[in-house]
C-alpha cells in the first residue's frame, strides 16, 4: 500500500526525470530557487520596514514608561518589588524608616514594576537582555535606551504650538501669546489665558481679587499647591459637570494627539468645545511636515511604540507637557514655581489605581475614563469588550441549537 504524501510538504515534488529529460527537473529547481529568493527578499524588506530604531524606542521610554526614572532604576525598583512579593527582601532596606515611609517606598516599587512591564512590551528581547548580560554590558544598554534627557527637546515644540492654538481659540484676549517668546508677554498665572487654565478649579478666575491673590501667592492662594487645575477639566466653569469632566479637557486631548498621533487627528479637536462627544476622525500614522516638525511618511510616536490604547502613563506624560507649556518656564524643569512635576505626574497615574469597592461611584468614573480616551485617540481599535464577540456568537448558536 502506497503511503500518502506528508502533510508537511510545502510544495509539490519535482516532476519525475525520464531519460533525456533532465532539463524538466532543472527548470523546476530554478523556479523553486527563484520563488525562495523572492520570499526571503520580501521577508527582509518587511523586517527592515517594520524595524524601529533603538534610539526611537529609547525616546519612547519617558513617554510610555517613566518620565522621571531611567531604565536601570526602573529595573532595580521592579526587582525590589519582586523580592518583596516572594519574601526574600532584606529587612535592612527599611532600617530607620517610619511605617508611612515604608508604605510609600513599597508603592514606588509596585509602580516601577508596572513600568517594567511596559519596558518588556516596548523593547524587543528586553527581559532576556537583563537576565543574561554582564553588568558592564547592561550599563551600556541602559545608557543607549535612556532617552530621558535627549527626548525632552519636544517641550519647545509644545510650547510653540500651544500658543498658536490658544491665540486662535481666544482671539479677543489681550495680549496674545507669543509662540517664540515666553517673556513678552509672560505666560503662566500672569497671562489672562494661561492664568485661567492654570487656576485651580476651587477658585473663580473671573474674580479679579482672586487673580491678584493668585498672582501674588497670597497665603492660602498658592496656585501650584493644587493639582486640580482648570486645564484638566472638560468644563471647569460648570460645577455640575466638574466631577464628571476630570481629565476630559479638549486641550489635553489635543496635546495628547500632538505628541502621540498625527497632526491631522489633532486638528479635529476644538479646544473651546465642552461637549462630551467623540472625535469623528481617527488617527493616521502618515503625516506631512507640520509645526511639530514631523516628516512626511514618518511613523507617529504611537506607531513606533505600537500603541493601541491610551494608558495612565501616556496620559500623565501629556498632562505634564501641558502644564509646562502653559507656564512661563523656558525649558524642561522638575519644579515650576513650587509645583513638583514628578508628584503631579504620579498623581495622574495614581488616579487610575484600584479603587476600594466601597467607593462604587468613583470606581465607575475611573473605569470608564480609559474607554473615553480610546474613543478620542484610537477610535478604530476594537475595545476589550468587543473582542468577546466570538464567545458571544458561539453562545447564541448553542442556544439556538445550531
Amino acid at each position: 500500500m502506497l503511503s500518502s504524501p506528508s502533510p508537511f510538504l510545502s510544495s509539490p515534488l519535482p516532476p519525475p526525470i525520464s531519460a533525456g529529460d533532465a532539463s524538466a527537473s532543472e527548470h523546476y529547481y530554478k523556479r523553486k530557487c527563484h520563488d525562495l529568493e523572492k520570499e526571503v527578499a520580501s521577508s527582509l524588506g518587511k523586517r527592515k520596514k517594520d524595524k524601529v530604531s533603538t534610539k526611537r524606542l529609547g525616546c519612547g521610554i519617558p513617554k510610555a514608561v517613566s518620565l522621571f526614572l531611567g531604565v536601570d532604576e526602573v529595573v532595580r525598583q521592579s526587582d525590589k518589588h519582586q523580592l518583596l512579593l516572594i519574601g526574600e527582601l532584606d529587612n535592612a532596606e527599611f532600617a530607620g524608616m517610619t511605617t508611612k515611609a515604608i508604605g510609600n517606598l513599597k508603592c514606588d516599587w509596585a509602580c516601577s514594576n508596572t513600568a517594567f512591564k511596559e519596558l518588556v512590551r516596548l523593547i524587543p528581547n528586553f527581559q532576556k537582555k537583563i537576565d543574561n548580560d554582564e553588568p558592564a554590558q547592561l550599563q551600556s544598554f541602559y545608557v543607549e535606551h535612556g532617552g530621558n534627557a535627549a527626548c525632552r527637546d519636544g517641550v519647545g515644540n509644545m510650547m510653540h504650538s500651544i500658543a498658536i492654538w490658544l491665540n486662535e481659540a481666544f482671539q479677543d484676549a489681550r495680549p496674545l501669546l507669543n509662540p517664540d517668546d515666553h517673556e513678552m508677554p509672560p505666560r503662566g498665572i500672569k497671562h489672562p489665558i494661561t492664568g485661567r487654565l492654570l487656576c485651580p478649579v476651587k477658585y473663580k478666575w473671573e474674580d479679579k481679587e482672586i487673580q491678584v491673590k493668585l498672582r501674588g501667592s497670597a497665603p492660602g492662594y498658592e496656585y501650584y499647591g493644587n493639582f486640580l487645575l482648570h486645564c484638566l477639566f472638560e468644563d471647569p466653569e460648570n460645577p455640575i459637570q466638574l466631577e464628571q469632566g476630570f481629565l476630559k479637557s479638549s486641550l489635553l486631548v489635543k496635546v495628547f494627539k500632538f505628541i502621540f498621533t498625527s497632526p491631522k487627528s489633532m486638528k479635529t479637536v476644538n479646544i473651546q468645545d465642552h461637549s462630551d462627544s467623540d472625535n469623528a476622525e481617527g488617527t493616521s500614522n502618515k503625516a506631512s511636515r507640520t509645526t511639530s516638525g514631523r516628516k512626511k511618511g514618518r511613523h507617529s510616536v504611537a506607531g513606533n511604540l505600537q500603541m493601541m490604547h491610551v494608558t495612565p502613563r501616556t496620559l500623565a506624560y501629556a498632562a505634564a507637557q501641558l502644564i509646562l507649556a502653559l507656564s512661563d518656564v523656558k525649558q524642561w524643569t522638575d519644579n515650576i514655581h513650587g509645583l513638583n512635576l514628578k508628584l503631579f505626574y504620579e498623581f495622574i497615574i495614581d488616579y487610575f489605581k484600584e479603587i476600594p469597592a466601597a467607593n462604587a461611584t468613583h470606581r465607575e468614573k475611573v473605569c470608564e475614563l480609559p474607554d473615553w480616551w480610546n474613543k478620542q485617540v484610537f477610535p478604530g481599535v476594537v475595545s476589550a469588550a468587543s473582542s468577546d464577540a466570538k464567545d458571544e456568537g458561539m453562545k447564541l448558536l448553542e442556544e439556538w441549537g445550531l
